[in-house]
């Protein structure tokens, strides 16, 4: 379906390549502090883009289903919790995120 539409999005607009793919990046999960940072990361970055003010009024963000400790979504939250030791300790974190810079690192 999406290469049907991507096909179709190009020949209307006279361009050519991918619609979807240049904006993704992947990221290696490979140390344990990266998948924190990684969390908190996806649920700021509409902040980063302009998308809204605050984290937590994004309303196509999963942060919601761990304020709520519902499990209406694919998440599973008993595993995050865990990771973070509670539901209370990755609230905190999230309130506490900062951005790194390209020079910085993670710890």
């Amino acid at each position: 379906m999406l290469s049907s539409y991507a096909i179709a999005y190009n020949n209307r607009n006279k361009r050519r390549g991918q619609l979807f793919l240049k904006r993704m990046k992947r990221v290696s999960v490979s140390e344990e502090n990266r998948l924190s940072y990684l969390v908190a990361y996806l649920h700021h970055n509409p902040i980063h883009h302009g998308f809204c003010d605050k984290y937590k009024s994004w309303k196509y963000s999963s942060y919601g289903v761990y304020l709520k400790a519902i499990g209406s979504s694919n998440i599973d939250l008993e595993y995050i919790f865990e990771w973070f030791g509670g539901q209370k300790k990755l609230l905190e974190y999230h309130e506490d995120f900062k951005v790194l810079k390209a020079s910085d690192e993670l710890d």
